[in-house]
């Protein structure tokens, strides 16, 4: 027996092995020889490690074979931050705590509602005003170029060619007057459904914080 299948017998036997390195005999649970000892352990070494396939079949007693899995550690379970916070929204005892806190709710979305309701208020109003102005201002321009005319008189073809584009000019206005009818119109009958929806949203909002009261007392 030469050196290196000793050593393959001290890895193999127990008995042989005592002073020398602690290894585990026998691995694979078999009676096996020198000779077919080191052809197991040629065959179960992947091929992929030529290096460590001789290295471990030359010096066996430098490895331990352990096959025991170790033991698999609990999955712990993170809580978000936001998620271990108690809920912000706790229904006082008091009844001071309780008012204020419908207080503080109808605050939040009544008030706005009726900021808008009123910006949409004075919007419509606005736009009135500018249809007014505008019609006044017309008007002015309008009997200017009525005098105008009356004073040119019709002496001349160079007075009567003046005074059609002069009239020609009463009817353009005559046609803006007519356009900004129908702008003001449309655009009063678009704030005012706009209006009538936030009153709506308004109802509503003012409904439920009713509700959400008398479920509190």
């Amino acid at each position: 027996m030469n050196m290196k299948e000793d050593l393959l017998a001290g890895f193999l036997d127990e008995d042989t092995n005592k002073g020398k390195t602690p290894v585990k005999a026998n691995p694979f649970n078999i009676p096996l020889t020198p000779q077919k000892s080191k052809e197991v352990l040629q065959k179960s070494i992947p091929p992929i490690a030529p290096k460590m396939q001789e290295s471990f079949v030359n010096n066996p007693h430098h490895y331990t074979m352990d096959f025991q899995q170790r033991p698999a550690k609990p999955i712990q379970y993170i809580t978000p931050p936001q998620l271990r916070q108690e809920n912000p929204l706790k229904v006082p005892e008091d009844e001071d705590d309780m008012d204020a806190l419908l207080k503080e709710i109808q605050g939040s979305g009544i008030d706005s509602l009726k900021e808008v309701i009123n910006d949409i208020n004075i919007l419509i109003e606005a736009r009135k005003m500018l249809n007014l102005e505008l019609f006044r201002d017309l008007e002015a321009i309008k009997t200017d170029i009525n005098n105008y005319i009356l004073q040119l008189g019709t002496d001349t073809d160079v007075n009567k060619a003046e005074q059609l584009k002069l009239r020609q000019k009463q009817v353009d206005i005559e046609e803006i007057k007519i356009q900004e009818k129908l702008n003001c119109w449309r655009d009063i009958a678009n704030l005012k459904e706009e209006l009538r929806e936030r009153i709506k949203e308004f109802r509503e909002k003012e409904s439920s914080l009713a509700t959400i009261g008398k479920i509190l007392e």
